[in-house]
C-alpha cells in the first residue's frame, strides 16, 4: 500500500526494525520487531526461537489505521545451544590477544559469561544449535533458514535486507577477528548437523592483506 500525500510518499512495509524501550532505570533494553499481517502469517509457518506477536495498530497516513504486529523474539541462543558441540573464542580486552577454546573446554553460559571477569570478551566460533531453527541470532544479526529467504522472496516482503551469510563485510572494511573481510569469516553456525559452511570452503574467503 503507498500513498502520497503533500509531495510525501508513505509505504506501508512489512517490517519495521523497533520500537526500542527503555526502562525507567535505563538497566535494560528491550528491542523489538514491528511486522505486518501478512509477515506473521509467514513467521508462523517457520520454526523460530521462543517468541511472541503482539497485535497493534500502526498509523501510516492520517486516519489510517492498519493491523500490525510487534514482534518479541528471543535473541539468546543459549537455551537452543549445545555447548560441548561448540567452540569459542574471547578477545583480551587489554591486549587485544585472541584465545581459543576447543569443543567441550566451555560448558555452560555461566562458564562462558565467567570469563568477562578476567577481562576476556569471549564470541562463538562454532555455534552448535540442537534444534532445527530458521532463525538464529549472532550479534549484531539475524541469521535466516533458506526456506525463510525463499518465502519472503515468494511473497514480495517490504523491508528486510537480506545478504549472504558469508557475503557481508566486516565493519569498516576492517577485517574481522581472524583477519576476514566477511564479518563472519572463520566463524560458522551447526543446526541439526548440518553446517553453515557446507559446499563452502573458508580457503576463498577473502583476507586482508598482510602489511
Amino acid at each position: 500500500m503507498i500513498k502520497k500525500k503533500k509531495n510525501l510518499l508513505y509505504e506501508a512495509i512489512d517490517f519495521y526494525y523497533g520500537p526500542l524501550i527503555l526502562n525507567n532505570k535505563k538497566e535494560n533494553t528491550l528491542q523489538f520487531f514491528t511486522i505486518s499481517h501478512k509477515l506473521k502469517e509467514l513467521l508462523e509457518q517457520l520454526n523460530l526461537p521462543k517468541h511472541r506477536f503482539y497485535p497493534i495498530k500502526l498509523n501510516i497516513d492520517n486516519g489510517i489505521d492498519l493491523p500490525y504486529y510487534i514482534l518479541q523474539i528471543d535473541d539468546n541462543m543459549t537455551p537452543y545451544m549445545d555447548y560441548n558441540k561448540s567452540s569459542f573464542y574471547g578477545i583480551n580486552l587489554i591486549t587485544d590477544e585472541i584465545l581459543f577454546y576447543k569443543e567441550g573446554e566451555i560448558i555452560s553460559e555461566e562458564h562462558l559469561l565467567g570469563f568477562l571477569d578476567d577481562d576476556i570478551f569471549p564470541k562463538e566460533k562454532s555455534m552448535y544449535i540442537h534444534q532445527k531453527l530458521d532463525w538464529t541470532y549472532i550479534s549484531p544479526y539475524f541469521i535466516i533458514s533458506e526456506k525463510s529467504k525463499q518465502l519472503f522472496e515468494e511473497n514480495n516482503i517490504i523491508g528486510m535486507e537480506i545478504t549472504p551469510f558469508y557475503e557481508l563485510g566486516s565493519d569498516y572494511g576492517k577485517p574481522n577477528e581472524f583477519g576476514f573481510l566477511n564479518e563472519f569469516g572463520g566463524r560458522e553456525i551447526i543446526i541439526n548437523g548440518k553446517s553453515s559452511m557446507e559446499g563452502l570452503d573458508i580457503n576463498d574467503f577473502p583476507r586482508a592483506e598482510k602489511p
